[in-house]
């Protein structure tokens, strides 16, 4: 008898949950988030419009980008985008060396941000690393920042190039996101 009765229990229970709620002409359905939310970095990665290959995670926090090194130097003007969806606070980013693979074919490696002014952020020259770190670069609400590079190798090969980017809300040091962009030089 008891067994029957959480069963009838168990039903009404069911069925409760499922029948919608009603107040007046409006419903209202009781549902659980099948996701938590996430919160995501205020910069985004885009994929830029030179033809090369990108893989970008699915979090757009980092991502990685195939080039051709030729013997004559080649100019990506706009290798990745980098959008700043906040629109209310101001942003500034800069690259960092974080490790380089194979720098000795490297003739020229120069990493710019630009969006009308040109900062450069990384210099590689003839398998030497010139400028191993960029200025802080704003980008404004709502606003986007284009990298570019231009690219010279001397023999046939692969290079790996890996840049942290830093990002700060203007006016600060923290918090501060760092990703990551590595740069396959084919």
């Amino acid at each position: 008898m008891k067994i029957g009765a959480l069963y009838i229990f168990a039903a009404l229970l069911v069925f409760n949950l499922i029948l919608p709620l009603t107040s007046a002409s409006t419903t209202y359905y009781y549902s659980t988030p099948t996701k938590s939310i996430v919160l995501s970095p205020n910069i985004v990665f885009d994929e830029g419009t030179n033809g090369t290959a990108y893989i970008i995670s699915t979090d757009k926090t980092w991502t990685e980008v195939n080039v051709t090194g030729t013997l004559t130097e080649t100019y990506y003007e706009y290798v990745l985008n980098i959008t700043n969806l906040s629109s209310s606070t101001n942003h500034q980013v800069k690259l960092e060396n974080a490790s380089i693979t194979g720098i000795n074919r490297l003739t020229n490696f120069t990493a710019y941000f630009h969006d009308g002014t040109t900062s450069k952020q990384i210099e590689i020259s003839n398998g030497n690393v010139n400028q191993s770190s960029g200025l802080w670069y704003s980008v404004a609400t709502s606003a986007t920042i284009y990298l570019s590079l231009a690219i010279q190798v001397s023999s046939s090969g692969s290079s790996r190039v890996d840049l942290r980017l830093h990002v700060v809300k203007s006016g600060t040091i923290s918090p501060e996101i760092i990703q990551t962009v590595r740069i396959n030089v084919n």
